[in-house]
Order: structure tokens, then C-alpha cells, then sequence
């Protein structure tokens, strides 16, 4: 039997060879003479060693460098690794030799996968000619990263995907359409549950992700509304590519889960659900973050109205329950981001206060944990009840603060202004000093400590901006409303550097954008000191973050940006290259009918001389 492994030639051509194919060498094709035809101006074949030589009992050498394009090519790969090698000496000297706030910034852009022509815009922008020629090193190094050619795109390593472990399983199906990708849905679940749900949290995460495992749609505590509302929200946490429906463009991250969202909600019926009432609240969170937060308040206006009319169809049980400690979670939450609401953007939005208990206060709950995810770390006690707890005593005071201030139909007094404000600021005074242990930023382990922690800040920032331009009041009062507003923001800068130090840029709650233009605006009054200065940088550098992630965020950096120059205020030269690479990114892309936000202009808004920009959307269109 004939091996299978073994099969006939097929038949060779009938042209008779000149010789057999076993006696003809492999013809190669000579790009350089050796040196004894060059000199004797032969035909240089085979070899090396050649025919000649060999006939000849020579010794045949060959330059392979006398090949100009062969030397040409690596000519140029010595010459560019030569040039990586110095860029690398020099950067390492810039770092070495720099002050602390240039290195800061050079490591932001770094960090942030910069090209070499943006850092080259960076130390144009920051270093002076003076500066450069003082400094051989720093010239040398712009001189390099003008010439390099190498090209650095901004780019998602899908490796990140391949390793990823998300902190929670859940199923796609049956709950969003977009996808049916487990992995996707489970990092986002997991990203939202890491950033937002512990500080945004009108949500008991161990009965939603109970149902939402289950699968079962007929459920109170999971709809697909309300995962799909989460899930759009969450896509500002990833750079994955499923995350956005146009490749990289800023304005589509989770827009096909708010899509989704939005059609769901618009085929309910009958009475809100609890997960009604959620997914309302989260996506309001999402569209603001597009800057149609205009388009949001309509759709938290709804959750407002069904939580108390769901408050009042389902009187509380005092069962101690799981479910029902749930369901007082949710509305006590939407009761709080109404307060929160109502101080960021200064406009009262009236909630009638839920007429239950407040959802456990312990450090007990087997469940309350948290990792820095996506970073793979061992949880730690996550301090969410806690916090929730803080979260509400302060949203209680918060909420007054609103209605005394920023109900347009019951306004105080000018002549009572002073005292208010001196009467809330106490308020919040003592809710800082009851905090517990737990809540020393020093010591503090998860990063929703320092987010209640700045809000409080940013309402007191608040408070005193009503009275620090009041010329009616006594020059010792506007001063003091000055000095603890600076002192304020600069704190704000300092717990945004813990965060940083501890958990990185990447990722931060979403609300710290408002915490960060608020202390902006403080400082932007002051920058003629060097511990203002650095604060404002800090804060900017967070920012231009922001605005890299959400249209709401590169709103906001422009905001301040036309404030200063509306003003004659000179930014400090080192956020300069900054909004370099701010206005690089953002050129063309700027649509005023895509930016549609109620959130006030800070710049304006405690000023009655500028009234008519006061509004953020309206200011930067005019």
C-alpha cells in the first residue's frame, strides 16, 4: 500500500535544460563589488568569494557599507536610535533638574500618551527663549522632538481587554440590545460600581446585582432601562472601543446606551417602578455629562415627581428587610442629588423628604467592600454605608441651603445675605467635625471619603461667593468671605492631589468636575501668589482630564478659559501648554447645538452686573 505521505511529482515541462536543476546555484543578486574587482574594474560574481578571487587564490572582501543603500538605511535607523538615546538622557536631565510643578505637567501629557509634537508644544509653551538658552539641555531636547519622526498615536491597547478581570459577572442578556458581549457589560458594571455608585448611590448594589444576575426580568430592583441608563454612564470610565459608536469621537461615548435607555423609558406604562426612579436619576448623571444637561433636568424633574409618589404608594415597613432598606436607599438618594443638585446649579429643585427610615449606617455588611478597579488589588473595607450616611446628613443641610438661596420665588432679604451664610457655613462646620474616624483624609482608603469631603468644600465655596463681591457689606466681612474661599480651594487642590497620588487621573467620580470649576473660579480672583498658582495648576491639570473624557469637562476648561480673558487675568505660564493641547484637540469639533447645560457660570453668576451670562451654554455661544 502506497504511504499517502508520498505522492508522484507531476511531469516535468518537455523543454530540455541546459543542466540539472541539481547543479545550478541559486542565482542572488550582488548590491556591492568586492574590493579586488573594484580595483581591477571585473565582474564581480557569486561569493562571496567571488569566481575571480577564488580562481585566483585570492581573499575576497566585500564592504557592505560601500552600499549606499544599504548604508543609507542603516545610516538612518543608527541615527534615529542614536536620537532616542539622547531624547531619553535629556528628558531624564529635564526631570532631574525641573521644579516639581513643570515635572508635573511633563508627566500629565506623558502619561496621557501624548505625541512628540505636543510635548514639543509643551516646552514651548512653558520654557522661555531666555530659559532654553540658559538651559542646554532643554533646547537640545525641543530640538530632538521637532525632528523625530517617529509617530506616537493615541491608542487603546486591546491587551488591557485580554487581562482585564471586572470585579463583577453579570449577563448582557437580557438587558441591553447593544451588545451581547458579558465581558463589556461586566467591565462597565464593574467601572460604575468602582466610581460612581459609592458616591452617586441611590442604589443597594447587593440586591441590583442579585437581580440583574438572575437574569429575570420581573424583578423591582433591575429593569433594563435602568442598566442601560448605568451602563451609558459608566462608558466615561472606558477607553474601550465598544464604548463609543464613532471611533474616538468624544460626543458618542455611551451614546448607544442612552439611546437604548431613553426608547425603554419611553415604552414604560403605569406607575414608576423603583428602577424607574433610578435609571432616571442615572441618566440624568450621563446627559449632563454630554452637556445636554438641560435635556437631563427634564428627565430628573421625572424622578423627583415618581420617588415621591412612589414614597407615597409604598409606606415604609419597619421589617428590617433587605428589600425594604433597599427601597429607602433609593429615594433617600434621589433626595440627595436633588440637594446636590439644587447648590451646583443654583437653581432650587423642591423634593419633599422621604417619609421612611434612613438606609443602614454600619461598617458591618459583608458586601462593603471596594478595589481600585481596573486595577487588580485585594478589596478593602469599602465604607459605602458609611459614606452614604455622611452623604445624606450633609445633603440634609444642603437641601435647605437651596431652598433659602436658590429658590427664585422666595429669595431672602439683602440686608439678611451675611447672617445666612455665616449660619449654614457653622452648619457645615460641625457636620465636619462629627465625621468618624473613617473619614480622616489622611488615612482614608477609598476615594468617596474625599469626594463628600470636597463636596462640603464646594458648598461652602458656594456660600461665601453670594457675599464676596457684596460692596453693601463691611471690608472686614468681604475679606474673610475672600481668605476662607481661597484657603477652601486650595484644600479642594490638595485632596485632588491625594486622590491622585493614590488612584491615579484616570479615573475620578464624575462630580468632581463641578468640585474642580468651583475652586477654579475661587482662585482664578487671586492668582497673584505662588500657593494660588499651584493650586490652580493642580486643578487644571485635572480639568484638561475631564475634558478629554466628556464634553461637559472640555466646557467647563473653556469656561474658565474666556473668564480670564474676559477679565484681563494672565493664567499662570504653566498651564499654558495646556490649553495649547486643549485647543489642538478641540479645534472643529465645537458644536454649539450639541452643548445645551443649565450649569452656571460661575464667573458671572454671583455678579449682578453680568447677568446675562450666567448660564454656561449661552456665555460660551456669545
Amino acid at each position: 500500500m502506497a504511504d499517502p505521505f508520498f505522492r508522484p511529482f507531476p511531469p516535468s515541462s518537455s523543454r530540455p535544460s541546459r543542466r540539472g536543476s541539481s547543479d545550478i546555484p541559486p542565482r542572488t543578486h550582488k548590491t556591492s563589488a568586492c574590493t579586488t574587482c573594484k580595483h581591477r574594474k571585473l565582474k564581480c560574481r557569486g561569493g562571496p568569494p567571488c569566481e575571480h578571487c577564488v580562481a585566483n587564490g585570492l581573499n575576497c572582501v566585500v564592504d557592505s557599507m560601500s552600499d549606499m543603500r544599504r548604508h543609507d538605511a542603516v545610516k538612518r535607523k543608527v541615527d534615529r536610535l542614536e536620537n532616542s538615546e539622547d531624547l531619553l538622557q535629556q528628558l531624564i536631565q529635564v526631570l532631574r533638574c525641573s521644579d516639581s510643578d513643570r515635572i508635573d505637567q511633563l508627566l500629565e501629557l506623558i502619561r496621557d500618551n501624548a505625541s512628540m509634537e505636543q510635548i514639543q508644544a509643551f516646552l514651548e509653551q512653558k520654557f522661555t527663549a531666555e530659559e532654553l538658552e540658559k538651559t542646554p539641555e532643554l533646547a537640545d531636547l525641543q530640538q530632538q522632538l521637532a525632528e523625530s519622526s517617529v509617530p506616537m498615536r493615541r491608542r487603546v491597547l486591546d491587551v488591557r481587554q485580554l487581562v482585564d478581570i471586572p470585579v463583577v459577572r453579570v449577563p448582557a442578556k437580557p438587558w441591553t440590545t447593544v451588545t451581547d458581549d458579558d465581558d463589556l457589560v461586566s467591565h462597565l458594571v464593574s467601572l460604575w460600581l468602582t466610581w460612581t455608585q459609592p458616591w452617586l448611590n441611590w442604589l443597594d448594589r447587593g440586591v441590583f446585582l442579585a437581580a440583574m444576575q438572575a437574569g429575570q426580568l420581573e424583578t423591582e430592583f433591575c429593569s433594563p432601562f435602568l442598566v442601560n441608563a448605568i451602563l451609558a454612564e459608566a462608558c466615561f470610565y472606558s477607553d474601550y472601543a465598544e464604548v463609543f459608536t464613532v471611533a474616538g469621537d468624544l460626543m458618542t461615548r455611551g451614546a448607544h446606551f442612552s439611546e437604548e435607555a431613553r426608547r425603554l423609558f419611553e415604552q414604560e406604562e403605569g406607575p414608576a417602578t423603583l428602577a424607574t426612579v433610578q435609571g432616571l436619576g442615572y441618566l440624568f448623571v450621563q446627559l449632563s455629562l454630554m452637556g445636554k444637561e438641560r435635556l437631563g433636568c427634564m428627565y430628573f424633574k421625572m424622578a423627583v415627581k415618581a420617588a415621591e409618589e412612589y414614597d407615597a404608594a409604598h409606606p415604609a415597613r419597619n421589617d428590617g428587610s433587605v428589600e425594604q432598606n433597599a427601597i429607602n436607599h433609593a429615594l433617600w438618594g434621589i433626595f440627595n442629588v436633588s440637594s446636590l443638585t439644587s447648590v451646583a446649579v443654583m437653581k432650587y429643585v423642591p423634593m419633599t423628604r422621604p417619609r421612611r427610615p434612613r438606609p443602614w449606617d454600619t461598617h458591618d455588611s459583608p458586601g462593603d467592600v471596594w478595589s481600585p478597579y481596573p486595577r487588580h488589588e485585594d478589596p478593602i473595607a469599602g465604607h459605602i454605608l458609611c459614606a452614604m450616611a455622611r452623604w445624606t446628613d450633609v445633603c440634609c443641610i444642603a437641601n435647605e441651603i437651596g431652598r433659602v438661596f436658590f429658590d427664585s420665588e422666595n429669595k431672602p432679604p439683602g440686608d439678611q445675605m451675611s447672617s445666612l451664610v455665616d449660619h449654614f457655613h457653622r452648619q457645615l462646620q460641625e457636620w465636619q467635625r462629627n465625621l468618624p474616624a473613617c473619614f480622616d483624609v489622611e488615612t482614608a482608603t477609598v476615594p468617596h471619603i474625599l469626594a463628600i469631603h470636597m463636596f462640603c468644600h464646594t458648598i461652602i465655596l458656594q456660600l461665601l461667593s453670594l457675599i464676596r463681591h457684596d460692596d453693601t457689606l463691611p471690608p472686614s466681612t468681604i475679606n474673610d468671605a475672600k481668605s476662607t474661599s481661597l484657603w477652601t480651594a486650595r484644600h479642594v487642590a490638595s485632596l485632588i492631589t491625594i486622590h491622585r497620588q493614590r488612584w491615579g487621573i484616570d479615573r475620578m467620580g464624575t462630580s468632581t468636575s463641578h468640585w474642580v470649576i468651583v475652586s477654579l473660579f475661587a482662585l482664578l480672583e487671586a492668582l497673584d501668589t505662588q500657593e494660588n498658582r499651584t493650586a490652580f495648576i493642580t486643578l487644571c491639570t485635572v480639568a484638561r482630564s475631564f475634558a478629554h473624557r466628556y464634553p461637559f469637562g472640555a466646557g467647563l476648561l473653556r469656561m474658565i478659559q474666556l473668564n480670564a480673558a474676559q477679565s484681563h487675568i494672565t493664567l499662570p505660564e504653566e498651564t499654558d501648554a495646556l490649553f495649547a493641547d486643549f485647543e489642538e484637540e478641540t479645534r472643529g469639533r465645537t458644536d454649539p447645538a450639541q452643548f445645551s447645560s443649565l450649569y452656571p457660570n460661575f464667573g458671572a453668576a454671583v455678579r449682578p452686573d453680568q447677568a446675562s451670562d450666567t448660564e454656561t451654554d449661552q456665555f460660551l455661544e456669545r
